[in-house]
């Protein structure tokens, strides 16, 4: 597969991703100079396969989006997040929570361990937010 003139990405032959050239390992004897499938994946032929890596691709795919799109939007968020600025994911997990509408599949942020369920006990409902809010107001 060769280099896109247009957008001047390479699509891996194993994941299907469009990434850049800095992705691929050199190959002099391809047509681009560069090997056919992405430094990830080739580590995963290898046998120096990252599984971290490998589940966030496999989340981020399930929402119509790449690790590109996730390190851009963390990058975004100053790298903690997006609720609490937590500086890390909590409990152990290397990989933040991808919020993500549940009517529309759209991601709108990574958040932690803590925010990412608390929003969804909340059901994505702004009035009870408010009224959460409030509660904790009328309690101080």
């Amino acid at each position: 597969m060769k280099l896109c003139e247009e957008t001047g990405l390479k699509r891996c032959s194993s994941c299907k991703e469009e990434l850049p050239p800095s992705k691929f390992r050199k190959n002099k004897s391809t047509s681009d100079g560069l090997q056919y499938q992405c430094k990830e994946c080739r580590a995963r032929y290898e046998g120096r396969y990252d599984v971290q890596r490998a589940a966030l691709r496999h989340r981020m795919k399930s929402h119509g989006s790449s690790v590109a799109e996730y390190d851009s939007l963390l990058l975004s968020q100053g790298g903690c997040c997006a609720i609490c600025g937590a500086a890390t994911p909590g409990n152990g997990n290397t990989n933040w929570c991808i919020d993500h509408d549940h009517d529309n599949g759209k991601v709108r942020g990574l958040l932690c361990v803590k925010c990412n369920p608390g929003l969804g006990f909340f059901q994505d409902d702004v009035g009870l937010l408010q009224k959460a809010i409030a509660y904790l107001r009328l309690h101080q």
